[in-house]
This record gives structure tokens, C-alpha cells and sequence, in this order.
């Protein structure tokens, strides 16, 4: 998860800073869906394996559930 979380940091920092081909902007759109898709998995094996998963939404999981989606830059913060 960590190598996937400096991925997506340095995915966005290149969208946002760099000049892209509207061909490599698409893939890394599609790679930040796919990236998005592991953080959700994540969450969600996080979240059943919690011993008490009220608890664990409250204090880290609202987190990673808002990190887990794509495409929108207001929730990117998340990462």
C-alpha cells in the first residue's frame, strides 16, 4: 500500500504540475482508477478483519474509503 500511495502522489503532483499528452493524462487517469480500486479492497479487508469496525471507521476509515475514489480532486487530499 505504501509503494501504491507514493505512486499516487507523484501520478497527481505530475498532472498537476507537467504539461501531459492528452494520451499519457488518460493513462494515468486509468492507473489512478486501478490504484483506487487496491485502496478500496484495502478498505474494505481493513474494515472486516476490525475488531470493532464502527471504531476503525471513525478514526481511520472514513480515510481510506475517501482516498479509495477516483477521479475527483476534492478527495485526492486523502492520499
Amino acid at each position: 500500500m505504501l509503494v501504491l500511495c507514493l505512486y499516487a502522489i507523484a501520478a497527481l503532483a505530475a498532472q498537476s504540475t507537467l504539461r501531459l499528452e492528452p494520451g499519457t493524462r488518460r493513462i494515468l487517469d486509468l492507473a489512478d482508477c486501478v490504484v483506487c480500486v487496491m485502496f478500496f479492497a484495502d478498505f474494505v479487508t481493513s474494515l472486516l478483519r476490525a475488531p470493532n469496525r464502527w471504531r476503525y471507521f471513525i478514526t481511520w476509515g472514513w480515510l481510506d474509503l475517501i482516498s479509495s475514489i477516483p477521479m475527483i480532486d476534492l478527495t485526492r487530499w486523502g492520499r
